[in-house]
């Protein structure tokens, strides 16, 4: 609804997403280097700001106020394509794997029902390949040699992803074997990684592309308390809905959300 009444007042980004149908592990790794591909980002290089990619595709991405921790995240498809995160996931490298995760719905899924054990299992893959690019990760996590935990936390920096994510992947990929998989796992449980959050977690990213559209609501003449009475919203549930809380601060006027280039 809230996004809905902006798209009448603002301009926001086209929707620039693939659709690729994809059952087979190798074809779930190929969609994931189309959308690199298409989306500019190569096959040889971390992306930093996933969210950001995302937003620039068109995908509004909001922090929402969801009742469990046992959902990180769900997205809606259609005119209007919203990835919702959980906000109680404090954990960077946690979200970017889940906005993975729902653009591999978005990608491999289109008009077709979600939370079966096959659409969760593929949506992962694509996450995994498409944040950590075969060849690439292949090519850095054998430099490892014998298994270094000092250099998973390595990894986890540069590719921005969780520990658990890159010993995932890198299992997927036959780079480490089941006995060293299972290890690595309990390692994890034990250290509590698994439940409490790991180490080593990359700078928060905030979504910018709602907050940025807020913002520029003086310049068609409305304000956030206004949008809230339109609503008929109270404070707090514009910012369970949104996960924005205050008015962002006045900017120069302008008809189109402008929109960081940098990636």
């Amino acid at each position: 609804m809230v996004i809905e009444k902006l798209r009448t007042r603002l301009n926001f980004p086209s929707l620039d997403v693939p659709r690729k149908s994809a059952t087979s592990i190798e074809e779930i790794e190929a969609a994931a280097e189309y959308c690199r591909n298409h989306w500019d980002l190569g096959l040889d290089r971390p992306v930093l700001q996933v969210g950001r990619i995302m937003e620039r595709a068109g995908v509004i991405i909001v922090p929402h106020v969801i009742q469990t921790t046992k959902v990180d995240a769900f997205s809606r498809n259609g005119p209007t394509t919203i990835i919702f995160l959980n906000q109680a996931i404090q954990s960077t490298s946690r979200w970017n794997f889940d906005i993975g995760h729902e653009c591999g719905h978005l990608v491999l899924h289109s008009g077709i029902p979600t939370g079966t054990i096959e659409t969760e299992r593929a949506a992962d893959r694509f996450a995994s390949a498409f944040l950590m690019p075969r060849k690439a990760f292949a090519r850095e996590f054998t430099r490892m040699g014998s298994f270094s935990w000092k250099y998973i936390f390595d990894l986890k920096r540069s590719w921005q992803t969780s520990a658990q994510a890159i010993v995932r992947r890198a299992y997927d990929l036959g780079l480490l074997g089941a006995v060293g998989y299972r290890r690595a796992f309990k390692y994890m449980s034990m250290k509590g990684w698994r439940t409490t959050g790991e180490p080593a977690e990359p700078a928060f990213q905030q979504p910018e592309l709602l907050s940025t559209a807020l913002s520029e609501l003086s310049k068609v003449g409305l304000t956030l308390d206004g949008l809230c009475r339109e609503l008929h919203f109270t404070a707090d549930t514009f910012q369970a809905v949104t996960g924005v809380s205050v008015p962002a601060p006045e900017a120069i006027p302008r008809d189109v959300i402008p929109f960081p280039t940098t990636i």
